[in-house]
């Protein structure tokens, strides 16, 4: 798998029925080329295409660290797609496969860009919905959330830290 997988990968999502599984399996190989971003914009914005491929689409974009392209499909995607997109990467899909470090900057600057995402965004957050797992090596991050102007990144960081333990003698 890796890196060598990521042509056949998008060469079935393109002729795949259910694209799903496909755009899940490239946000969790997490290598970000044209073709990859290029073919799961295109899903995202098909208002043809079934919903939870669209989803999929939208998170797979946020994951790879192309809120950008995400942001430029608001218009042609459901509100609550937007905002579960931009979630991504701080949800329990960020710890399948490989990932990149949790940093809220990208989300601040959606948020920044799209005000109007902030509601449906917290939403996505609220205690109950899987977050992600993070540890000792994310906690500084973590702590800067909570400092955010967002009360979306603070709430997501409130709760994560609920359960990090900062050294291996913390009960």
């Amino acid at each position: 798998m890796g890196a060598d997988a990521v042509p056949q990968v998008v060469e079935r999502l393109a002729d795949a029925r259910v694209k799903w599984r496909w755009v899940k399996l490239l946000a969790e190989l997490r290598v970000s080329t044209e073709a990859v971003t290029g073919t799961l914009a295109r899903v995202a914005a098909d208002r043809r295409a079934d919903g939870a491929d669209r989803a999929w689409a939208a998170r797979a974009l946020s994951r790879l660290g192309r809120t950008d392209l995400l942001l430029a499909l608001t218009d042609r995607l459901p509100e609550e797609v937007t905002a579960q997109g931009l979630a991504a990467p701080f949800t329990a899909f960020r710890d399948v496969g490989a990932h990149a470090p949790l940093d809220y900057r990208p989300l601040e600057h959606a948020l920044d860009t799209r005000p109007g995402l902030h509601a449906a965004v917290l939403d996505a957050f609220r205690p109950g919905r899987s977050l992600c797992e993070t540890g000792p090596a994310e906690a500084d991050a973590a702590l800067e959330g909570l400092n955010s102007r967002w009360p979306a990144v603070r709430c997501h960081a409130l709760l994560i830290l609920e359960g990090v333990r900062l050294s291996p003698g913390t009960p």
